[in-house]
């Protein structure tokens, strides 16, 4: 039970820095642009 878990966590980390870390950036990125185009 314990064994099969163990892919499950490796799966479940690659998948957050796949996807929520470029969301974190792209939402900065984005941040930053908007603030620019209001000065």
């Amino acid at each position: 039970m314990n064994l099969s878990l163990e892919p499950l966590k490796a799966i479940v980390s690659i998948f957050i820095n796949s996807f929520l870390i470029p969301l974190l950036i792209w939402r900065i990125f984005f941040y930053r642009k908007s603030k620019e185009e209001n000065k």
